[in-house]
């Protein structure tokens, strides 16, 4: 059954390969992106130190639940890509096609985002735009995210539906989570490491001796790594730093400007020095990237960036 399946869903990926162009291939990469890591980053620092810090915190957290519930299930069932089943697909991007293909993590982690924008952002208090109008253009933005992973042929059309429907049930899980603490900072700790305690036994369930073997569950390793990273930052946060978006623009900007800066030295500069073959390092250095510029990097500048 499960061959007949996936036979008619790769006819459905050839039939869009089908009316392939240079220029859609283009635009597909391009609305692709909105699902990547880069962008998903950026537009969590823009809530987080920009527009609404505790905002921030909660898209944060949801991407996160997101994100690990999207790779443990990817290590579990182990569903080879498209083109990989049938190296005939012409796909395009390979390189954003890590790890096994199912569910869609750009679909996935795309629909988590803007969902999470349009469910705890606010946006129709601070802008003219209406609450309905946020979550049109947020499922606008997640769906095209989905078309375009199967027009690449990266990803099978179920993929991408478990992937959306995913994201969704992340976005409302989280927000009962929110409810149920009532944005209590004692109540959420705990929630936070419940949610490690439950995804805490995949590091060894996954765990490979040889690099080459374990290197397909790396995104999970990341995710557990940024998250723990996270926790921990949020915990030096409320205790020591305890900064609020609620400063001059000025202010914003330069510790924007100043988080970008540590984003860079830690993900680009440990690559360099970090053995590039060893999940250890690998995992060490995800950790750092959310630990220091989510809470060290607040914690060393509290008395004048951070200051209010």
């Amino acid at each position: 059954m499960d061959i007949k399946i996936r036979n008619f869903e790769i006819t459905i990926l050839k039939s869009l390969r089908g009316i392939s162009s240079n220029f859609l291939d283009s635009l597909m990469q391009i609305i692709t992106m909105l699902g990547e890591e880069y962008v998903l980053i950026g537009v969590i620092a823009i809530f987080y130190f920009l527009y609404d810090k505790e905002i921030g915190k909660k898209i944060i957290f949801t991407l996160f639940v997101s994100l690990l519930l999207n790779n443990t299930l990817k290590g579990l069932i182990k569903y080879p890509r498209p083109f990989v089943y049938d190296p005939s697909l012409d796909a395009v991007r390979k390189e954003t096609a890590t790890g096994f293909s199912f569910p869609s993590g750009h679909t996935q982690s795309a629909t988590t985002l803007y969902s999470s924008v349009a469910m705890f952002g606010n946006l129709d208090k601070k802008t003219k735009l209406s609450k309905k109008t946020i979550w049109i253009i947020a499922i606008v933005l997640f769906t095209l995210v989905g078309f375009s992973r199967m027009y690449l042929a990266v990803h099978y059309p179920k993929d991408v539906i478990v992937g959306l429907i995913l994201g969704i049930a992340s976005v409302f899980l989280c927000s009962y989570l929110f409810k149920l603490s009532k944005d209590d900072s004692k109540k959420l700790f705990i929630i936070h490491i419940i949610v490690l305690a439950i995804f805490l036994p995949f590091l060894f369930i996954f765990y490979k001796d040889s690099y080459l073997e374990i290197k397909i569950y790396k995104n999970f390793y990341s995710s557990f790594a940024m998250y723990s990273g996270f926790v921990l930052a949020n915990l030096i946060d409320n205790k020591y730093v305890k900064f609020t978006c609620n400063t001059s623009l000025k202010k914003k900007i330069l510790r924007l400007c100043g988080v970008v800066v540590c984003f860079a030295i830690i993900q680009f500069g440990l690559k360099l020095i970090f053995p590039s073959e060893s999940i250890f390092f690998y995992f060490l250095r995800y950790f750092l990237l959310t630990f220091i510029s989510l809470g060290i990097y607040p914690l060393a500048f509290k008395n004048n960036l951070f200051k209010d």
